[in-house]
């Protein structure tokens, strides 16, 4: 297999300080990328006018874009409130398409763009408590999906990734051990998903390797969604 060279790419990443975020951007690093990561206090996700100006000052124009950031709220649908729905779809969701409507065009005109969303199993499934989280997941491959057959002519695929259950410092954070056996009695490969095997994928679908995969959702999930 050919190796992955990113050298005079520019990647933009939100989420770039999370667990699975900072795993890409050590990867692409690593790959020759030039990476962007803005932190909260440079792009505010919650505010579209922070948004268009940390982009209108960008100095160039990027490659490839991966949205990984991501708020989970929980709530059921006794409990959903307008005011949840809206943070979870404005980092979610609505975050990721202002920021494809900003910088596609530019893709399309030099005739190449790679864009990853990070969904979530969540986005492909449910569970109880979940609706702003899943509901704006599920979305997210509805804008996938439709850029998909919009872009793919100019060169430009965009892709979600699906996380399974990772391990992370937040996962080690959350859950005592008895609860992370018991997730890994659920998933067929006995274990969690490490961060660096989502970032790998990552690297795969923005690279020159990958000339035809759009419009899909990728489960890295140890073969959890099988059963």
């Amino acid at each position: 297999m050919k190796s992955i060279d990113l050298s005079g790419k520019t990647l933009l990443i939100t989420g770039g300080s999370g667990g699975i975020g900072s795993a890409i951007c050590k990867s692409f690093a690593q790959a020759g990328a030039a990476v962007i990561a803005p932190e909260p206090t440079e792009m505010d996700l919650l505010s579209e006018a922070s948004i268009d100006s940390y982009l209108n000052g960008l100095s160039v124009s990027p490659d490839l874009v991966i949205h990984s950031a991501g708020i989970n709220e929980l709530a059921g649908i006794a409990e959903v409130s307008r005011e949840s729905l809206d943070r979870v779809f404005q980092v979610n969701l609505f975050s990721f398409i202002t920021i494809l409507n900003r910088l596609v065009p530019a893709m399309r005109e030099k005739g190449y763009g790679r864009i990853v969303g990070i969904s979530s199993l969540y986005g492909i499934v449910s569970r109880e408590r979940r609706i702003p989280y899943s509901a704006s997941k599920h979305a997210m491959t509805g804008l996938i999906q439709s850029t998909a057959l919009e872009v793919a002519g100019d060169n430009v695929l965009i892709n979600g990734v699906a996380p399974g259950y990772v391990m992370t410092d937040m996962t080690r954070k959350n859950l005592s051990e008895a609860e992370i056996d018991a997730l890994k009695r659920q998933i067929p490969t006995g274990r969690l998903q490490e961060a660096s095997e989502i970032a790998d994928l990552c690297l795969f679908l923005c690279s020159s390797l990958n000339q035809s995969i759009t419009g899909r959702i990728i489960p890295v999930d140890g073969g959890f969604l099988c059963r």
